[in-house]
């Protein structure tokens, strides 16, 4: 939206593939939902034009009454299925939420934080 009004991109990041639940979530469920954004991922990129209607509903009319799905460059579009949390990409967020002092040390590790299971 941003590049359609003009503006010039500096920066931006992909979404990787890394699910969060909470640790109350039941195996099942989490299963259930990953076989869900897996399906939902091959479907997108099989062609994520019909369904973008759902992401342009969600923008306020007053930031872009006319937003269409063709304003959306197909290489933007990226979608992967759920992955582990990479244990490097774990460490250098970490190490940088240290360095600006928004977390404390207190021992905690990839291992005692991440659980990295998924569904077989």
């Amino acid at each position: 939206m941003a590049q359609k009004q003009g503006y010039q991109l500096l920066t931006e990041a992909f979404y990787v593939g890394s699910e969060i639940a909470s640790p109350d979530l039941d195996a099942d469920t989490y299963e259930a939902l990953n076989r869900a954004v897996v399906k939902a991922v091959h479907k997108l990129n099989e062609d994520p034009y019909p369904y973008l209607h759902h992401l342009i509903g969600e923008v306020p009319a007053e930031i872009d009454p006319d937003l269409k799905p063709e304003d959306f460059a197909r290489w933007r579009l990226r979608f992967v299925e759920p992955a582990p949390y990479p244990q490097g990409q774990f460490q250098r967020t970490f190490e940088w939420m240290r360095s600006w002092n928004l977390i404390k040390e207190d021992g905690s590790s990839y291992n005692s934080l991440v659980d990295n299971l998924l569904p077989a």
